[in-house]
């Protein structure tokens, strides 16, 4: 479940920038600003939602010397947004629009600017997509490279979104009062009289049904690439 917002969110220093925190955000599970899109809005997504989390500690002081990456958001450029939630200070740097670093830290402060950092691996199924992501930000955070005049490039239709298009709007009208029937004939085009037994009938059923366990929190199964646990 969503974790409840603060009354009145507050202003954290990040860097030498300020941050407003919006409420809204943090832990949470949709856009901050409902008006912008994902690509636009930074989506604070909660540690066990999203598999592309990089989670980071200060370095062991044996690592200090050697450590490439420390806490520079300002150096980092492009726009971060940051707030503590109860997995710890959730950053989000985006250096340009559509590239988004989402960073974990201890606390519920960000580190200290200069920082040495150091990831810190979970082993789970989702190793393989986190390490990734630690890669990501680790090129990233040594040669930063933004810019706010890049267009964003929407992302091509697929099967997998259509689906969820037409889960969205059978939901919408069902909400609204339609029968299963009507639903079918919007989605699908004419019914034959005689539909109880029909193909059309079996598929929009099975569509509204899978478009509720969506909407109940199975949206978040669409975070994470499926994998299985190797025995």
């Amino acid at each position: 479940m969503p974790i409840a917002p603060s009354a009145r969110p507050p202003v954290r220093r990040i860097g030498f920038r300020l941050s407003r925190i919006a409420a809204g955000t943090g832990g949470y599970d949709f856009l901050a600003d409902p008006d912008r899109t994902s690509l636009e809005e930074p989506v604070f997504w909660r540690a066990d939602a999203l598999a592309g989390h990089v989670w980071l500690t200060p370095a062991p002081d044996l690592l200090v010397a050697d450590t490439l990456v420390r806490f520079e958001p300002e150096c980092w450029g492009g726009r971060s947004v940051g707030r503590p939630t109860p997995d710890g200070y959730h950053l989000i740097v985006m250096p340009v629009p559509g590239v988004t670093h989402h960073l974990f830290f201890t606390g519920t402060d960000p580190p200290a600017f200069g920082t040495p950092l150091a990831p810190m691996p979970i082993f789970d199924p989702w190793h393989r997509e986190r390490l990734d992501a630690t890669l990501a930000f680790w090129r990233f955070a040594q040669n930063p490279k933004f810019s706010a005049a890049l267009r964003i490039r929407l992302p091509k239709p697929t099967s997998r979104s259509l689906e969820a298009a037409f889960m969205l709007w059978a939901l919408d009208l069902r909400r609204h009062g339609a029968s299963l029937r009507e639903v079918a004939e919007l989605l699908l085009g004419p019914m034959p009289k005689d539909w109880d037994d029909t193909d059309q009938r079996s598929f929009t059923r099975r569509l509204v049904t899978r478009a509720k366990a969506m909407a109940a929190g199975g949206y978040r199964l669409l975070l994470k690439p499926r994998r299985r646990i190797a025995r």
